[in-house]
């Protein structure tokens, strides 16, 4: 709904809106499953989560039964690449990526650690999703975390840059690519300029550093740091569009 392509007052995707003008545009889009991995499952089955097995659950398999889109076309002679940015520890979006003849997840560490099960993996669960959660700096401090507001996963441009050197480097066959931003997810840190973009008419002329002195002391989400949040959302949209 924050998109300009589908008549969003603010100019956030001319990119999407261009191609919206040129194409095709579907005027609604449902999911049985606001869950990231379960809905791209069903997108990739054509399944239902009960049916594909991944219901958004913690150690959700995809059914050894299910085909996936990727499988199919690549059967029928497509080149198939995968490139999205990391969710979690263990690549969870491999469930999903299955079929893919190349699926790279963009700027993950190539020889990682893998903790074992007990305390050492549940660090490294809260470690990768810390920022997601609403729990006091002083817990992270204690955990050995100094960056909880650090992003899990590759930007918009690096993703975007690994799929096109693939697409350059590719063939004449037919081709399925699938490419997957992160980018949208909380914490909103657009790179500039995208991130200042659309805060000024946000707040009206307010101070910026005074609204977010008071989102950072745990002040109330009143209008004026709702208008604020959207506005770094906004600008986060443009990023990815652009």
């Amino acid at each position: 709904e924050h998109s300009s392509a589908y008549g969003y007052a603010r100019h956030t995707t001319p990119a999407l809106s261009a191609l919206a003008e040129s194409g095709v545009r579907f005027d609604s889009a449902f999911t049985p499953q606001p869950h990231v991995l379960s809905g791209h499952a069903s997108i990739m089955t054509g399944q239902l989560p009960e049916m594909h097995g991944i219901q958004g659950f913690a150690g959700d398999r995809l059914s050894t039964t299910a085909t996936t889109l990727a499988e199919i076309l690549s059967e029928a002679g497509y080149d198939t690449a995968a490139f999205y940015s990391a969710l979690g520890p263990g690549d969870p979006m491999a469930e999903i990526a299955r079929g893919f003849q190349r699926a790279e997840v963009v700027g993950a560490d190539p020889d990682p650690e893998t903790p074992g099960p007990g305390p050492a993996a549940l660090l490294a669960s809260y470690q990768r999703f810390s920022y997601l959660l609403a729990v006091p700096a002083q817990l992270n401090t204690l955990l050995g975390i100094d960056d909880p507001t650090r992003r899990p996963s590759a930007r918009a441009d690096a993703i975007t840059s690994a799929a096109l050197s693939w697409l350059a480097q590719r063939g004449e066959r037919p081709y399925f690519l699938w490419v997957h931003y992160f980018d949208l997810h909380g914490p909103h840190a657009a790179p500039d300029p995208y991130s200042t973009l659309f805060l000024d008419d946000a707040c009206g002329g307010c101070d910026l550093d005074e609204t977010i002195d008071r989102l950072q002391s745990g002040g109330r989400l009143d209008d004026i740091a709702r208008a604020y949040q959207i506005g770094e959302y906004d600008g986060e949209v443009r990023y990815v569009d652009s």
